[in-house]
């Protein structure tokens, strides 16, 4: 897992694969956001539907 930093030092957020893991500051909960690969997010654009995936736990 990589964790991505502001310029002050502090994590803004972490990668792993394709997921971008934010936690909230206030509540302490995540935002999961799993992007998928190129080819299968062109399919969705053309279906329709080319959102990232969103999950809050």
């Amino acid at each position: 897992m990589e964790n991505i930093r502001c310029r002050c030092g502090k994590i803004v957020c972490q990668l792993k694969g394709r997921v971008v893991l934010i936690k909230c500051r206030h509540c302490k909960r995540f935002v999961i956001l799993e992007f998928s690969d190129r080819e299968e997010q062109e399919n969705a654009v053309m279906a329709g539907d080319g959102r990232p995936k969103i999950e809050y736990s």
